[in-house]
């Protein structure tokens, strides 16, 4: 019977084989001549030698994800990112309950095909990355509820077929981008819970036609709220208390007749 150690050997072998696709220059140091603890990008515990980090992040890899990393369960950091990997996203890394962090590889954008990318309430930290601008069939994307920081990229703005978009609960900041009001689909737009600064733009109902959910609330957001919001003819709630807003309440929000929720302070 293999010891645990053993099997860990075994385990890594196998992710080798797919993560390289079979390239024998790459990873060169996961070899039997030395113990793999030792090994490139792993890390194990002082105490019980378990394999609590895997950071393989810009290596040139090319493969895929084998199903043998679902048996790191001691797991506490992955990053896989800056490569060129591909496949599908293994459920796997769900039996890692003690992951800690968790990037977002930027080969998820090379998923063209897929229409919902849902990872939200996770543990991932790091940037938005860009490429996700590249999946043009998406239309349900959900970030929220992780540690991710820095902006909005603008490539999310090219996303047209989008209709729901979750980023609220995490650590972004900087300003909404202006690309992002070019989604004439979105229905659903949760940014509540961050760092985002500046205004909402005058002009901006004529942008989200179909919008019914806008969450902004908890965030730096500031200037007048603007009237061009009567033209939400959809929307049904609308949250941006505990920002920075001054004026008065435009009154032509009066003429939206869907909307039973208006939360502008707490």
């Amino acid at each position: 019977m293999a010891t645990g150690s053993e099997t860990n050997r075994l385990a890594f072998l196998a992710l080798k084989d797919k993560l390289t696709d079979g390239n024998p220059e790459a990873l060169s140091s996961w070899n039997d001549s030395v113990y793999f603890c030792k090994w490139q990008g792993i890390t194990c515990s002082l105490r019980h030698m378990r394999v609590s980090a895997l950071n393989l992040t810009n290596q040139n890899l090319e493969g895929t994800i084998a199903p043998a990393l679902g048996n790191f369960t001691f797991l506490k950091l992955l990053n896989l990112s800056y490569n060129g990997l591909h496949g599908q996203i293994l459920k796997q890394i769900s039996r890692l309950r003690q992951l800690q962090y968790l990037e977002i590889p930027f080969w998820f954008g090379s998923m063209q095909q897929i229409t919902t990318l849902s990872l939200g309430a996770n543990e991932f930290h790091g940037i938005i990355p860009p490429s996700l601008g590249n999946l043009s069939s998406l239309e349900h994307l959900s970030l929220a509820r992780n540690h991710l920081d820095g902006s909005i990229p603008q490539p999310l703005g090219g996303l047209s077929n989008l209709h729901k978009l979750y980023l609220g609960r995490n650590n972004l900041s900087g300003i909404i981008p202006f690309s992002l009001y070019n989604l004439s689909r979105m229905e659903e737009l949760s940014i509540d819970y961050n760092h985002f600064s500046g205004p909402i733009p005058s002009n901006i109902g004529p942008a989200f036609p179909n919008l019914r959910y806008f969450y902004a609330g908890h965030n730096l957001l500031m200037g007048t709220i603007p009237a061009s919001l009567s033209n939400f003819s959809q929307m049904q709630i609308f949250a941006i208390y505990e920002n920075a807003f001054r004026g008065l309440v435009p009154t032509s929000l009066g003429r939206l007749q869907k909307l039973h929720k208006f939360e502008i302070d707490k």
